[in-house]
């Protein structure tokens, strides 16, 4: 086998998974593809929006649009039915999302409840590991939303 012959495999080779590699980097997957289902539970909106907002870039208006779509039922349809057929701009209907949904002391207030209603461990150790999960995604939440003032202040009615 000559040089040159070499060479123009060797050029061939590359450019095949050049572009191989490029069809990979620029076509999202479908796992990345599909936002979660929201319905309007206030709990579920922060990892709603931070899906949305991880991977928005990944899709065009459109394509955003048709994902807020498909992901939406219930309460949080509702909230944006006209929108989600006429608006082509998805930063429109996110915002309107955020207002109703998005609400920090709400959101707050229902993961402390979520703590509150939690059964005592009378004794046993066996649920501290579940306590201690739903207390470490309620700090989460928190601190998620900047509220880190709920983090040291004493309760009082919020």
């Amino acid at each position: 086998m000559s040089e040159s012959t070499l060479a123009d495999a060797i050029v061939l080779a590359i450019k095949t998974a050049s572009k191989e590699t490029s069809k990979i980097v620029n076509e999202p997957s479908k796992t990345l593809a599909d936002l979660p289902s929201f319905c309007g539970n206030v709990s579920e909106w922060i990892a709603f929006r931070s899906v949305y907002n991880d991977t928005s870039g990944l899709f065009s208006n459109v394509q955003n649009v048709a994902r807020i779509r498909k992901a939406l039922s219930g309460e949080a349809r509702e909230t944006c039915e006209a929108l989600i057929y006429t608006e082509t701009d998805p930063l429109q209907i996110m915002r309107v999302l955020e207002r109703r949904f998005g609400r920090p002391d709400a959101i707050i207030k229902q993961e402390l409840n979520k703590l509150r209603r939690m059964t005592p461990m009378n004794g046993g150790m066996g649920n501290i590991s579940s306590f201690a999960n739903k207390v470490n995604n309620c700090v989460a939440a928190i601190r998620t939303l900047n509220k880190l003032s709920y983090l040291s202040a004493p309760r009082n009615d919020r």
